[in-house]
């Protein structure tokens, strides 16, 4: 039995059956295997899965009568056809065999089924084919370019509205959302200097990020290592950490973090302040501000004031000059690295809820906020109502407020996370 592969298709079927998140279920599971390499194919196998599900769907389909077909079944197919089409150091044998055995621990019965079906499926599919490339500039047959990346039309036809003037970056944003995510971390320099890092791990080869300071990008998977098991680094991408430095924060600060959890962005603060106590956090979710804690423990952060409240209702008469919010979003702009965001887009309702609360935290966060202090207001998506028009409409009933930078970053750029940043001061 390879206990990887069953392990995958266990937490794809968790994944698209119980809708929970990729990234909470891998790390849950990750830890039962002890092999680097291992652990490397099965993220890549379940990511990779779920990344081309309706491109992989839409070949099985010619195979089998979906209705018909028990779903782990189905998921079992698209698996083991995702390993043939796009993991090219895996052996046909192999898939098959290892899928028959999965077979029969969901029906015994189906395991006929399930090899024939699969031998069919491998001797006449041509992975060449399916690997071929589209041109974000020149997209003669949507529906065909859609179902290639595996990328639901509704969200699709969203985003070609709101960016009419930018058809090719939408086209990048969506062959880039199967790719896989560079592997970068910032060095927690309340541990360790930055110089001293790259001293201690030089076989490591990391490269410095061109995007943020003290993050570096690595080859190698790093969770595991003892550098992260020993908080002297914090895994985060380079934009999440570029979304702090638009703060520019110096020691002499007192800041405010309103959407704290899971910390990395408040962590990096803290690490600017040198942890001196001007940094006050707060998150919503009672369950999330114990990874907070968890998070700031391993840092080495003892200064930080974390609090449970809904930061768009809190009073003080404490002002900030700087304030950070994060807000929570639709998250599109991470989808490839949680790909089943994309199949999840919600209705229209739930983008008005996100709506309403991203603009009462900035409506209380200019209460909190002292002359000629600074907000960056930041999201992982790039959906404009959740980004552009929140901070058009803010600016538009506030005239003590002035737009200072405004970006939003796709991901495809420089194979980052999607990101939208406004960064505004009040002038009065």
């Amino acid at each position: 039995m390879n206990n990887i592969r069953q392990l995958s298709h266990k937490l794809i079927v968790e994944i698209l059956q119980k809708k929970n998140f990729s990234n909470l279920v891998i790390k849950e599971n990750i830890n039962k295997i002890d092999n680097n390499k291992d652990k490397s194919l099965l993220v890549r196998i379940v990511l990779g899965t779920i990344q081309n599900k309706l491109y992989l769907e839409n070949i099985v389909s010619k195979y089998i009568n979906p209705e018909k077909t028990n779903m782990k079944i189905k998921i079992l197919f698209w698996m083991s056809l995702y390993q043939f089409l796009f993991c090219d150091r895996i052996p046909e044998y192999a898939i098959v065999y290892e899928a028959v055995h999965i077979a029969k621990s969901i029906n015994v019965k189906l395991s006929g089924f399930v090899n024939a079906t699969l031998k069919k499926m491998v001797s006449l599919e041509n992975p060449n084919i399916h690997n071929e490339s589209y041109d974000p500039n020149n997209i003669v047959n949507e529906e065909e370019f859609l179902l290639r990346y595996s990328f639901p039309k509704d969200l699709y036809n969203l985003l070609i509205k709101q960016y009419s003037d930018k058809v090719s970056e939408i086209n990048s944003f969506v062959i880039d959302n199967t790719t896989t995510p560079k592997i970068s971390f910032r060095v927690n320099t309340l541990r360790i200097s930055v110089e001293d890092f790259l001293e201690k791990f030089p076989e490591w080869h990391f490269v410095p990020s061109a995007i943020a300071k003290n993050v570096f990008i690595s080859k190698l998977p790093l969770v595991n290592s003892e550098m992260h098991k020993n908080g002297l680094i914090y895994l985060q991408d380079e934009m999440s950490a570029k979304v702090v430095e638009f703060l520019e924060i110096s020691t002499e600060d007192k800041v405010l973090d309103m959407c704290t959890a899971p910390g990395g962005k408040a962590s990096y603060i803290a690490q600017l302040l040198n942890d001196n106590g001007n940094l006050t956090c707060y998150d919503i979710s009672t369950s999330r501000s114990f990874l907070v804690e968890e998070n700031f423990k391993k840092l080495g952060i003892k200064n930080a004031k974390l609090n449970v409240a809904d930061s768009a209702k809190i009073v003080s008469d404490v002002k900030y000059n700087k304030i950070l919010i994060d807000a929570p979003c639709s998250g599109y702009g991470v989808i490839k690295r949680k790909p089943e965001i994309k199949y999840n887009i919600g209705n229209i309702s739930d983008k008005k809820l996100l709506s309403i609360i991203q603009i009462d935290l900035l409506n209380n966060a200019k209460k909190l906020l002292a002359k000629d202090g600074i907000i960056v207001y930041s999201t992982c998506t790039i959906n404009k109502l959740e980004n552009h028009d929140i901070i058009t409409k803010f600016l538009a009933e506030n005239k003590d407020f002035e737009l200072l930078f405004e970006e939003q970053k796709f991901g495809f750029e420089d194979n980052t996370d999607g990101f939208y940043i406004a960064k505004l001061k009040k002038t009065t």
